[in-house]
């Protein structure tokens, strides 16, 4: 009977994912897409040309899936090759978003009703247009959300084999799926078997083998790590100081309140490390960067949803 019911609320929400993410996708596109294509052009050139500053240089698997787009193209406008290259990078954005609701919906289903787990997705969806400022080529935040999304979804219906392949492919993203593994430990701690820590164990190497792999290949001339200028920038610049404070307002739910079960606050005790990085290594204001955070304490505020309505039932 479970089952039965189970495969419409899933199919529901995959459609819902994939409405949500055409809305989304677009909306990037009118933002973000279409005014800065000449600056977001200059970039990727850049990255798969491997003359980009780092970590720029090392993000690669987008812009070479595009610039294979381009090559594929049998078009010589430079219209018609402008239509190609965002419609490659809004490809990209619209699966991650769906995948990144839809594995969310399917990890928080496996302990909340359809309603408080499809309430969890569209959570997110509220402030991902929130995120859309501040800069003007950044596709690897919507891919590496995507991945925090599937390592949610790895964690809660413990399935470590996904933990591998996410890191391979993520890393060559975004440097942060390090902290793929760490998903999976918070949760599962202190109860993880052997063949879990081989496979956190194996998604750590991984993740080195491509970080260090592609500085190997490829070394940047130039950095933009300063982790003095961050700091003072992060603690001078008040005017942004509110968009900080608006992303970080729902934790608050996670921390003050009656104890939550073990496993959702340990997921939701993410945010500290997670922070901390970002906070010292870029503009904190740039908001898109907690997201991943805020999927981790996606259960934790479930709970804390599902606990307050039913005080008024």
């Amino acid at each position: 009977m479970n089952q039965h019911i189970a495969i419409p609320g899933t199919a529901i929400a995959l459609f819902l994912a994939c409405a949500m993410a055409l809305v989304l996708t677009k909306q990037h596109i009118d933002m973000i897409d279409a005014p800065f294509y000449q600056e977001q052009r200059v970039l990727h050139d850049q990255v798969v040309s491997h003359t980009a500053s780092s970590p720029y240089q090392y993000r690669v698997l987008q812009p070479a899936f595009v610039q294979g787009l381009l090559h594929m193209a049998p078009v010589s406008s430079a219209k018609a090759r402008k239509r190609i290259f965002m419609a490659g990078y809004a490809a990209i954005r619209w699966i991650s978003i769906v995948a990144l609701l839809f594995f969310t919906y399917r990890a928080l289903a496996t302990s909340f009703s359809p309603g408080i787990s499809l309430a969890g997705c569209l959570f997110i969806v509220f402030f991902l247009p929130f995120t859309y400022r501040y800069y003007y080529f950044q596709p690897t935040s919507i891919l590496e959300l995507a991945c925090f999304g599937i390592a949610l979804y790895a964690a809660m219906t413990r399935r470590p084999g996904i933990l591998v392949p996410l890191a391979l492919a993520g890393t060559l993203n975004r440097e942060t799926m390090v902290f793929i593994p760490l998903v999976y430990f918070l949760y599962w701690m202190p109860d993880l078997k052997r063949i879990e820590w081989a496979h956190m164990g194996a998604a750590v190497l991984c993740w080195a083998a491509v970080f260090f792999g592609l500085r190997l290949l490829w070394p940047a001339s130039a950095g933009l790590l300063d982790i003095r200028q961050y700091v003072l920038a992060n603690t001078q610049v008040m005017r942004q100081q509110i968009d900080v404070a608006l992303i970080f307002a729902p934790f608050l739910a996670v921390f003050l309140g009656k104890a939550l079960p073990t496993r959702f606050f340990r997921l939701a005790l993410f945010f500290l490390p997670w922070t901390a990085l970002h906070f010292f290594t870029s503009q904190w204001w740039e908001v898109r960067y907690y997201l991943p955070a805020l999927v981790c304490a996606l259960p934790a505020l479930a709970c804390r949803f599902e606990n307050n309505l039913m005080k008024f039932r």
